[in-house]
């Protein structure tokens, strides 16, 4: 079951070729936290950058580095792999003295702190990205599309790496109770949001391809972006004019039991999709904690956003709300050209 190709909120404009990531130095991001450790606790707070690394990875070379079981860590979220990361482990404390020697080509240890709590997936603000691209053929059409973003936002596809090789179709089957799961507890939690993910993408299409990205609709679940709450919209006319200041945006459904319900024709067309593909709420909730179920902004934002250019290479520097790709802001710039 392929996932359809995302739809580009730039397709009226042209595009040009181009290639990132040709090397890690090309794509860098960096966590912007949602709090700073206090310097006291039970907890390690462990900043570090990592290079062709999963955080995984790098988290298993520090739990072997400190002696720790696997599965000792968290993190906030998830980083690429073939890229400079800065990000944030949590760790026991006792690990400390043990990381103090640590060295590893492709791992740094940046600094390390005490918190009382456990760090937990979500709890960061926010993502700073530095991307480089190369090989550009037309730049200024690539200029062109980011502007455009600058000032309308961006339909906010969980990217490509979110899906790996074949996790939807193995979360899918088992949502569905066609396969058994013997997997741990986090593999669990990857191939379910695998489809959560797919599911939101293919509604995030739909939306688009009806016209419907910058409306407001009666019914609609919208989503605050300073505070985060949610509300379905009963008056749309009033709803549109906070979504043109930036102050929220419609949603999709990560689906799950426990998220906001939207109603009319929206709910009508959540459900749809389901049915077509032979699941239900009650699928979902049979998973209990793994699949309670959320809302997602339909539009991102870019803040803090600037580019150069030079020659064929555009670079390209802007922060993005926790949970939004970057490869999504490039799949709206360029047509990636083989190496």
């Amino acid at each position: 079951m392929k996932p359809p190709p995302n739809r580009r909120l730039t397709h009226a404009l042209p595009h040009s070729t181009g290639q990132y990531k040709t090397c890690p130095e090309d794509f860098q991001v960096e966590e912007i936290p949602a709090y700073e450790a206090c310097g006291e606790g039970e907890h390690l707070f462990v900043q570090i950058e990592k290079t062709n690394l999963t955080t995984p990875e790098a988290a298993n070379l520090l739990e072997k580095t400190a002696n720790l079981p696997e599965s000792s860590a968290s993190w906030a979220g998830l980083k690429d792999k073939y890229a400079v990361c800065r990000q944030t482990l949590c760790l026991p404390a006792q690990a400390q003295e043990a990381l103090l020697g640590f060295s590893n080509p492709d791992l740094r240890i940046l600094s390390m702190q005490r918190h009382g709590n456990k760090l937990k997936t979500g709890h960061l603000k926010a993502n700073r990205f530095r991307v480089m691209l190369r090989q550009l053929s037309h730049p200024d059409a690539a200029v062109l599309c980011f502007e455009q973003l600058l000032q309308t936002g961006f339909p906010n596809f969980f990217g490509q790496q979110r899906f790996g090789q074949d996790n939807f179709q193995r979360g899918f089957a088992w949502l569905k109770r066609e396969r058994l799961a013997r997997w741990n507890a986090f593999q669990k939690k990857i191939y379910l949001s695998t489809v959560q993910s797919e599911l939101f993408n293919r509604l995030l299409n739909q939306r688009l391809q009806e016209g419907a990205f910058f409306s407001v609709l009666e019914g609609d679940v919208l989503k605050k972006y300073e505070t985060g709450g949610e509300f379905v919209c009963r008056n749309a006319s009033e709803d549109q004019a906070r979504f043109e200041q930036f102050e929220l945006s419609p949603t999709g459904p990560m689906y799950g039991p426990k998220m906001t319900f939207p109603e009319g024709e929206t709910a009508t067309k959540e459900a749809a999709l389901l049915s077509e593909l032979g699941l239900s709420i009650a699928h979902f909730k049979r998973l209990g904690p793994l699949a309670h179920g959320a809302r997602r902004p339909l539009r991102a934002l870019l803040k803090d956003a600037s580019f150069k250019a030079a020659e064929n290479h555009l670079e390209l520097s802007f922060t993005l709300a926790s949970g939004c790709y970057a490869t999504s802001v490039i799949h709206e710039l360029i047509d990636e050209a083989p190496p």
